[in-house]
């Protein structure tokens, strides 16, 4: 199976240099020198001329770099940011020797505008640098816009603003202008706290061939937010943006008199600093149709206020529901603006069997004496009052309905429970009809179908408290993405139950049967890609075909035997590409039918994308990376995990779990350079959050990365064994209010409250980026010892009270289980950490990352590991693959900070046959060794000592299909 997962396309020429892995990005002193200063101006005219006085007046920004090298672009752009109450405005004045010869093919907006003679405007308006806008405009005025995320790895085109953009063309320049209206940036707190960040680039088609120019020195892709400039903009009030909206909940689509309305809640917290009258419209728009609703309110500081909106419709379908919050006096000024994609059915009665809970599904392992449903009429109130509901379970064995069971109630309300008592139900296909009767006379009816399954000897199901059962008992899936089956041993005895695998979609089915007999083998379990091809999953804006679903069933009956197989694996971050909904619902029921005994997987990006694709799966698992920062803390709030488990929970309607798939990796891509691994600390500090907000399982990302980070390969065993000692108090029903507590940062403290038999448990965790002290109130408990798990100390419970510190991200997990509580520390681990990180640097060897050391090769593998992993110490780990498929020769370069003196180098590799070692001096690469690796180990080659300035192996030939290197030493002697 592959070690790593394809990622999101790089963007818009991102990648500028084959060769080049990594240059010179610039320094804290560098961002500083180029920092952009945006002032305010009115009367700006959208129409590319630049004539008004906000452009004659205020500062304007050269001196373009050209990507990857770095020297002064030869032909040069400036650029200017201004703005007013409502917009940010952009301008940009483009040198072009060549008029005459300007590409400008694209008029469309949306289009491939980034083909042409363009401007990009990068912008982060939090400046947290993980997420922003990227726009671009071409000399027509032709717009592309999207959302980056991931600090630039992965975005999404389906994101659209209104903003406006106008080109046009001078006698020896071309200009470009654009304004993006505030409300569309997602402003949060921090975009009122802290300096933005902007990157200005330049696509040159004019001179013939491509030249990419940049403001802020970029290395090999535009999408490196850490290099981008500061922006401030000075005297500009943006509380009034700052809004937080949960929408849609409660979705009931009604009819009456044939007219359907859509309704729903919105929960809307104000976050502007003082009350705030509020007009709030909601708009839903399919095609040419456009309906809506404005509801007027309030809303204090700080104040989550409802609203229940009741919107018209014409036809069901696929809409986009619009919200936007305006103050009530100026109600065509928006003040925050959030889309979502909706799909609205309509049927008069809506049937949700609670009991069995999961898939409509009664397991062999499982005992009712009730089947459970709720029923929700979607009718007019006046039409409810006396309504009675009939509910008939029928047998339809041999094709014929025959009632085993029925109950009535009668409702004056929209929503109902039927209980309907059951006996021992054999085997086979059942329906649960209900029938609505209005007092009038008039008549529903609808059904859902149920099925008894026979015994499996391997089921997985989920039981109603979202737990992940196999064969019955309570199961914690707890391991990696693409941990290599070599490893599956090991695993096992650090706490790993269960393994990702990403590629099956490249092998015929007894590959990957071959991989289960491995895992089951070590006693794990695995996941995967359940589908045909890897073309299959290039299909994404098509509904499924009947030739589709064949092949899917096919593939899932080749596979869903297996007693190592526990669960598939189906999409990954879909509304990144964007996949159509519709496409994602049918193929998890089609899986869902051919096998009901494996769980479907759904993992999301976005907190859109949990809601938009919740029904494309059984158990919902974003991917909430922190993305922490070399020499800082995590680049976006470390509560990440936490917001997106609400928003599983908040999708999950009852009847889908949700896990985590946690960040235990460095994001070092595509240059950059100030990204780092989570330490042990922050490790847990994701796991911890996970599971005080509900999270049942936990698959990290990614193993590829394990051996180079000591803190993953050390502290993820002790996490993992953690994690299995508490497997009881992790699967344990959530007691709500069990505890409560006071901080000096009480937002910034986490906890809750599990019991398991006659042991408590309490979660607590510290978000704050800086030290906090908290007493905690614990529920029906008296005077008490709590045994600190992991920490070989206890604390005492007074009246119910007890007070602890909390380190920077620290937690700590509190048991009356003394038991438990006790095994290796997280003291002991850290400090096993420590020592292998100083077992990393050898003596006398100067080819490290943390030296300043750089790396670039000949061409590198979309699958290799990250260039400086190859300097990093651990010649175990991952490193550098080729690129180019049985050819040589191939090269690979360790780059210095500065001259030094080098007369041996050791190359960790098995692919390698013939070499030449080559030493750059002034500019020159010389050969001063070459030869034939010994079999079976590392190529050491020395010469006399040389002061050079980079070290360059060349494969002349391999062992393998590519060259592949783990790490590069080099000394003196």
């Amino acid at each position: 199976m592959h070690p790593t997962r394809r990622r999101s396309a790089w963007g818009m020429l991102g990648i500028v240099a084959s060769a080049a892995a990594l240059h010179a990005q610039p320094n804290a002193a560098e961002q500083k020198a180029k920092a952009v200063t945006a002032s305010r101006a009115d009367g700006v005219a959208i129409d590319g001329a630049l004539a008004e006085a906000a452009w004659q007046n205020g500062p304007w920004y050269t001196g373009f770099i050209t990507a990857g090298r770095g020297d002064k672009a030869p032909v040069q752009t400036r650029f200017a940011v201004r703005f007013d109450d409502s917009f940010l405005y952009f301008a940009a004045v483009a040198d072009e020797p060549e008029v005459a010869q300007l590409k400008r093919s694209e008029t469309e907006r949306g289009g491939k505008v980034f083909r042409d003679d363009c401007v990009e405007f990068m912008i982060d308006p939090t400046g947290d640098r993980v997420e922003y806008y990227h726009f671009v405009v071409n000399a027509n005025g032709a717009l592309y816009d999207a959302q980056r995320r991931q600090g630039g790895h992965a975005y999404s085109v389906e994101w659209d603003s209104t903003a406006e953009a106008a080109g046009a063309v001078g006698a020896n320049s071309f200009s470009v202008e654009l304004a993006v209206p505030f409300v569309e940036l997602g402003l949060t707190p921090e975009s009122a706290k802290q300096a933005w960040a902007i990157q200005v680039a330049r696509e040159r088609q004019a001179g013939g061939a491509l030249e990419l120019t940049s403001y802020m020195k970029c290395g090999g892709s535009f999408h490196v937010p850490d290099t981008y400039a500061p922006l401030t903009l000075p005297g500009a009030d943006l509380s009034r943006f700052l809004w937080d909206v949960k929408a849609p909940l409660e979705e009931l689509t009604t009819s009456d008199a044939g007219k359907l309305t859509h309704q729903f809640k919105a929960l809307l917290t104000n976050g502007t600093g003082r009350f705030r009258f509020t007009s709030v419209t909601a708009t839903l728009r399919a095609s040419e149709a456009t309906t809506s609703q404005t509801l007027t309110g309030g809303n204090d500081d700080g104040q989550q206020q409802p609203y229940v909106f009741r919107v018209p419709f014409a036809e069901p379908g696929p809409h986009t529901l619009t919200l936007v919050i305006a103050d009530r006096q100026q109600p065509d000024v928006p003040l925050c603006v959030r889309s979502r994609e909706v799909v609205l059915q309509y049927s008069p009665l809506r049937l949700t069997v609670t009991k069995p809970s999961y898939r409509n599904t009664l397991y062999a392992t499982e005992q009712l004496s009730a089947v459970e449903a709720t029923v929700r009429l979607a009718l007019p109130e006046d039409q409810l009052k006396g309504a009675r509901l009939e509910g008939t379970l029928f047998s339809t064995a041999a094709g014929q309905r025959a009632p085993v069971a029925s109950a009535a109630e009668k409702t004056d309300t929209a929503e109902a429970r039927l209980s309907i008592p059951v006996k021992e139900l054999s085997v086979g296909e059942y329906v649960l009809a209900v029938t609505a009767t209005l007092v009038n006379g008039r008549t529903f009816v609808t059904e859902a179908p149920l099925h008894r399954a026979a015994p499996s000897p391997n089921e997985w199901r989920l039981d109603e408290n979202l737990v992940l059962l196999h064969n019955g008992k309570p199961f914690l899936p707890y391991g990696w993405f693409s941990a290599s089956v070599s490893d599956a041993a090991k695993l096992r005895d650090e706490g790993v139950t269960a393994i990702q695998a990403y590629s099956a979609q490249y092998f015929p089915p007894a590959k990957t049967l071959e991989w289960l007999d491995q895992l089951q083998a070590q006693g794990l379990y695995g996941c995967f890609y359940p589908w045909p091809s890897s073309a299959f999953m290039d299909n994404f804006t098509q509904p499924v075909s009947p030739e589709e679903e064949q092949a899917v069933r096919e593939r899932i009956r080749a596979f869903r035997d297996h007693p190592a197989l526990f669960a598939y694996y189906l999409w990954d971050e879909p509304e990144l590409r964007p996949m159509l909904v519709e496409r994602a619902d049918r193929l998890y029921q089609i899986i869902a039918e051919e096998d009901p005994d494996h769980p479907c997987i759904m993992l999301n990006d976005t907190l859109p994308g949990i809601h938009k694709y919740r029904n494309g799966g059984d158990i919902l698992m974003p991917d909430p990376y922190p993305l922490f920062s070399r020499g800082g803390l995590a680049g976006q709030p470390i509560e990440y995990p936490s917001k997106f488990m609400r928003a599983c929970r908040e999708a999950s309607e009852g009847k889908r779990a949700w896990w985590v798939t946690p960040q235990a990796f460095d994001y070092y891509m595509g240059g950059k350079a100030n990204s780092r691994c989570p330490n042990l600390v922050e490790l847990r500090n994701q796991q911890l959050q996970s599971i005080i907000n509900g999270a049942r399982g936990f698959l990290w990302y990614t193993y590829s990365h394990r051996y180079n980070y000591k803190d993953l390969d050390v502290g993820m065993p002790f996490l993992g064994r953690e994690a299995q000692r508490l497997t009881d108090a992790v699967l344990a029903p959530e007691l709500p209010d069990g505890v409560t507590w006071e901080a000096e940062a009480k937002e910034h403290l986490q906890a809750a409250v599990r019991r398991v038999d006659d042991d408590l448990y309490l979660f607590a965790v510290n978000t704050r980026t800086s030290r906090q002290q908290a007493t905690f109130t614990l529920k029906g408990v008296a005077d008490t010892t709590l045994w600190v798990v992991s920490e070989n100390r206890s604390v005492r419970v007074s009246g119910g009270k007890f007070t602890d510190a909390f380190d920077l991200y620290e937690g700590h997990i509190y048991t009356t289980n003394k038991a438990v509580a006790a095994g290796p520390t997280v003291k002991e681990a850290q400090a096993a950490i420590t020592q292998a990180e100083a077992a990393r640097h050898r003596p006398g060897n100067l080819a490290y990352r943390d030296l300043g050391t750089t790396v670039t090769t000949s061409s590198t593998n979309q699958y290799s590991g990250q260039l400086p992993m190859v300097v990093d110490g651990v010649t175990n780990g991952s490193g550098w693959t080729d690129d180019t498929w049985r050819q040589w020769p191939d090269w690979i370069q360790a780059t210095f900070k500065e001259p030094v003196s080098v007369g041996r180098v050791i190359v960790y590799t098995d692919s390698i046959l013939e070499y030449e070692i080559q030493v750059e001096e002034t500019g020159q690469l010389v050969k001063v060794a070459e030869g034939t690796r010994p079999g079976g180990k590392p190529i050491a080659a020395t010469w006399a000592p040389r002061t050079v300035t980079a070290v360059r192996v060349v494969a002349k030939s391999g062992a393998a299909d590519r060259t592949g290197v783990t790490e590069i030493e080099a000394y003196a002697r």
